[in-house]
């Protein structure tokens, strides 16, 4: 038996009273209970663990199971190396399921997600500043990855900035070396564009309009009506030299654009697609009349495009209208 003190004791469990709880009763050292922490109730304070933090929990789930912390603590605190080393450990049910298969399934999918993180900014390296041969090796590896299905929404930041390097030198594109190799990389990020964010996604629609489909168009002869209309509804999203020039919507209502910022990145991806459409289909017979009418749609919104770009639209919209008035009249006039 502890001593008592002569005066009375209360224990903190049943104070209830507001005096109580407004001005806790002066302690006595003679008590051998003042040195324990109070019982938790709900009137008391909250408990000195609170201020500990959480337990480390699995960073993602991915194809195959968790992939668990696997970095060391620190040397000085074993009792933190104990128990770091039971949180890592997998539960019992995944244990079991992993022994059943041999656990190569999890590990695996954990090593290819820290592979393409660790090598990204490496390959981005190679494809900025590579030549041809090695270009066409980093982008076929990257498309490979892309579609293996080793690419998700955990990673796909770090393998954004590989499609960054990748698009970073437009001539690329025009180079016959090359271009196969960029179209497959940029295609097989179409594909999988779920895995990014929106905005990447909004960047995705735009390399598909400088790429894919630049490529195309030197390529793919067959496919150059497609081509054209995917053209066309470019232009529509930019703005003509004057309202009265829009195109009337199906609805009636004024016709809406992308955004300010946004105009000068499509645009420059729109003159790039008409400048081979009209170096490569101008003087083809049933392909004419359709880069006349990309050029006119070009030249009605010349605003948004470079002082270098519009001498260009210019030269090629006094040819259009040259080879209209022949149409017209059967005689050619003398172009300026």
């Amino acid at each position: 038996m502890f001593p008592r003190s002569t005066s009375t004791w209360v224990p903190r469990a049943v104070e209830t009273s507001s005096a109580w709880q407004s001005k806790p009763p002066a302690k006595d050292p003679s008590t051998p209970y003042d040195n324990l922490p109070a019982p938790r109730t709900a009137s008391s304070h909250a408990s000195p663990w609170d201020k500990l933090p959480p337990p480390k929990r699995p960073k993602l789930a991915i194809e195959g199971g968790f992939q668990w912390p696997t970095a060391a603590p620190p040397s000085n605190e074993s009792g933190a190396a104990a128990a770091s080393s039971a949180e890592s450990a997998p539960p019992p049910a995944a244990a079991a399921k992993a022994g059943a298969t041999g656990g190569k399934e999890a590990v695996t999918a954990a090593e290819k997600r820290d592979e393409i993180i660790e090598t990204a900014p490496r390959l981005a390296e190679h494809l900025r500043s590579a030549g041809a041969t090695k270009f066409n090796k980093v982008a076929t590896m990257a498309s490979s990855l892309l579609e293996a299905g080793r690419v998700s929404s955990y990673n796909s930041a770090a393998f954004f900035e590989i499609l960054e390097a990748g698009a970073s030198d437009p001539a690329r594109v025009r180079q016959k070396e090359t271009r196969a190799a960029s179209r497959a990389l940029y295609s097989s990020a179409v594909a999988r564009q779920e895995v990014f964010s929106s905005k990447q996604q909004a960047m995705l629609r735009l390399w598909q309009m400088r790429i894919v489909n630049q490529v195309d168009l030197q390529t793919l002869a067959e496919q150059f009506p497609r081509l054209a209309k995917e053209l066309r509804l470019g232009m529509l999203m930019l703005p003509c030299v004057s309202p009265a020039m829009e195109p009337p919507t199906r609805s009636g209502a004024p016709r809406e654009h992308m955004p300010e910022h946004a105009r000068r990145m499509w645009a420059d991806a729109l003159f790039e697609c008409l400048e081979v459409a009209h170096e490569r289909y101008n003087k083809r017979e049933g392909a004419q009349s359709e880069v006349n009418m990309l050029v006119k749609s070009a030249h009605d919104r010349r605003q948004n495009f470079t002082d270098e770009q519009n001498k260009k639209l210019q030269a090629w919209e006094l040819e259009r209208r040259d080879n209209a008035r022949l149409d017209a009249t059967g005689f050619k006039p003398a172009t300026k």
